[in-house]
């Protein structure tokens, strides 16, 4: 597959949601659910939604549902009637809970089939900024004994950029250096500053060393 389509891509990962869905579907739904004649095809069970999928008003979103059923049959979708439009029976659902379960029933059969969905209220753009294979500035610090953590020039650079814009760092780190510096040799005085500044800086343990099979 092409994978530099960018509709192939997202048509590649949402079948690849779908099918990590169907495997956890009947835990998810719980007892009762089936899918006979009539299957809910938007949104999938398990799906994770928020305004990109829906409007939102009022502190609730209204998603579209579409359901899949016998020309014969006349389709409810949560208790109201859904409308034909071609092959398919369209309706909408409002969310106001976190989790909601979509049922779509055919009176006429009694087929139904029920799908629970997640409404990510506080969805909203974000990232991570974390950078690996970090030994070195806790070295420089332990040797020259700053008076501040951000009196590396490492660390400061990492400060700077949080005070403009805001950025949150993860830095992975090693235990043990390629010159015989551990994790151990760090002093303890900074402590006080690791904590004032954990909001924004963290540490995370990364591997032993670059080369952990040499000794240290």
């Amino acid at each position: 597959m092409n994978n530099r389509n960018p509709l192939l891509r997202e048509t590649g990962r949402r079948e690849f949601l779908r099918s990590v869905a169907g495997v956890a579907a009947a835990t998810i739904a719980g007892p009762g659910a089936a899918t006979g004649l009539v299957e809910i095809e938007e949104p999938f069970n398990g799906a994770i939604l928020d305004h990109h999928h829906g409007k939102e008003r009022d502190g609730a979103l209204t998603i579209p549902v579409m359901v899949k059923a016998p020309d014969r049959e006349r389709v409810l979708v949560n208790g109201a009637p859904a409308l034909r439009e071609g092959d398919r029976f369209v309706s909408s659902v409002v969310l106001r809970d976190r989790i909601t379960e979509i049922v779509a029933r055919a009176p006429a059969s009694g087929s139904e089939d029920r799908v629970k969905v997640v409404w990510d209220l506080f969805s909203r753009p974000r990232y991570n900024f974390a950078v690996d294979d970090n030994s070195f500035f806790l070295r420089d610090i332990a040797r020259k004994q700053y008076a501040s953590l951000f009196d590396c020039f490492y660390l400061k650079l990492f400060r700077d950029w949080h005070k403009k814009y805001g950025t949150r760092f993860t830095l992975n780190i090693y235990f043990a250096a390629d010159d015989g510096f551990k994790l151990s040799d760090f002093p303890d005085r900074y402590q006080s500053e690791w904590k004032d500044n954990a909001g924004w800086l963290k540490l995370a343990f990364h591997a032993y060393a670059d080369k952990p099979d040499r000794p240290y």
